[in-house]
C-alpha cells in the first residue's frame, strides 16, 4: 500500500539544487532524470521541483491503488491546465462526474465491433501513402520529412475513423496550428509567472490563432454531418445520437467538441510520434 501522506515526505530521491530542486534537470532532459530516479531511487520517488513535491510511481501494484482503486483520493496535476485550454473538458482533462458521464456516452464506440471496422480504412490511408511515396520522391528528390508524413497519415485515419470525413487536405495547416498550440501548452504550465491566454502577447495571439484553426477543422465536420443528416456508425455519429440511460440527455455541443477536439489530438499526434521514432530505430 502506498503511505500515508506525513511519510511520502520520506521518500527517495534526487535532492537536486537548492531552492530549484529537480526543476531544471526536468526541463533540459525528462527522460534522462525519470530513469536514472527509477534506477537509483526505485519504483516510488519523489522529486523537488520548486516548492512543489511530485512523485513517481513505477510499481505496477501502487499504479494500480493509484488510478483504480483509491482513484478519488488523486486529481489531475495542474500540468493539465495547459491542455484544457486546447481541449476543453473532453476525457483527457475532465474528472470525476462529469468524466464518467462522458466515458460512459463514449464508450460503446470503441466496442470491439466497432474498432474491427476502422482496420480497412487504416489499410486504406496506409497503402495510398506507400503509392504517392515514389511519385513524391520522383517529382522532388530531396530528403522526405518522415514525421510529417507521419502525422498526415495519422490525421487522415482519425478523419475517415472518428469523423466519417476525409481532412487530408486540412493535415498541413491542422499539424502546424497543432504544434504552436501544444508548445504554447507546455509553455504555459512550466512558466513560474503564468500571462493569461487573452493578454495579447505575440505567443499567446499565435495561440489563439491556432487554437481557432484546429477547432474550425472539428467544426465544421459537425456542421455538416448535422446539415447532411447522415447517420454514421463512427465515432462521431454514436457522439451525437448518444444519450445517458439514467438521465435521458445527450451531450453539449461544447462537451461534443471537446471530446472530438481529445480524440483527435489524442489519435492523431501521439500515434505519429510513435510511428516516427519507430522508422528512426
Amino acid at each position: 500500500p502506498l503511505p500515508d501522506r506525513p511519510m511520502l515526505k520520506n521518500f527517495p530521491g534526487p535532492r537536486g539544487k537548492p531552492l530549484a530542486g529537480s526543476i531544471f534537470d526536468a526541463w533540459a532532459d525528462p527522460l534522462s532524470l525519470f530513469t536514472s530516479a527509477t534506477r537509483d531511487h526505485g519504483d516510488l520517488v519523489r522529486f523537488r521541483f520548486g516548492w512543489i513535491d511530485y512523485y513517481l510511481v513505477s510499481d505496477a501494484t501502487a499504479a494500480h491503488r493509484v488510478l483504480v482503486e483509491n482513484a478519488k483520493a488523486y486529481r489531475k496535476s495542474p500540468n493539465y491546465q495547459g491542455l484544457k485550454m486546447i481541449l476543453g473538458d473532453g476525457l483527457l482533462t475532465s474528472e470525476g462526474e462529469l468524466w464518467k458521464r462522458q466515458r460512459k456516452l463514449a464508450q460503446p464506440a470503441f466496442h470491439r465491433e466497432s474498432l474491427r471496422g476502422f482496420v480497412d480504412e487504416m489499410a486504406g490511408a496506409t497503402l495510398d501513402l506507400l503509392e504517392r511515396w515514389p511519385r513524391a520522391r520522383a517529382a522532388l528528390p530531396a530528403p522526405m520529412d518522415v514525421h510529417a508524413e507521419m502525422m498526415r497519415l495519422t490525421f487522415r485515419i482519425v478523419g475517415k475513423t472518428l469523423l466519417g470525413a476525409d481532412l487530408e487536405a486540412d493535415a498541413r495547416d491542422f499539424g502546424a496550428a497543432l504544434n504552436v498550440a501544444l508548445k504554447w501548452a507546455n509553455d504555459y504550465v512550466e512558466s513560474v509567472v503564468r500571462i493569461p491566454p487573452w493578454v495579447p502577447t505575440p505567443e499567446n495571439i499565435r495561440f489563439r490563432r491556432a487554437q481557432r484553426t484546429i477547432e474550425s477543422v472539428v467544426r465544421r465536420v459537425v456542421d455538416e454531418r448535422r446539415r447532411d443528416g447522415v447517420r454514421k456508425r463512427d465515432l462521431l455519429g454514436m457522439l451525437m445520437s448518444a444519450t445517458d440511460t439514467d438521465t435521458g440527455e445527450s451531450m453539449s455541443d461544447r462537451l461534443l467538441m471537446d471530446e472530438l477536439l481529445t480524440l483527435t489530438l489524442a489519435g492523431h499526434e501521439t500515434t505519429a510520434n510513435a510511428l516516427s521514432f519507430t522508422f528512426y530505430l
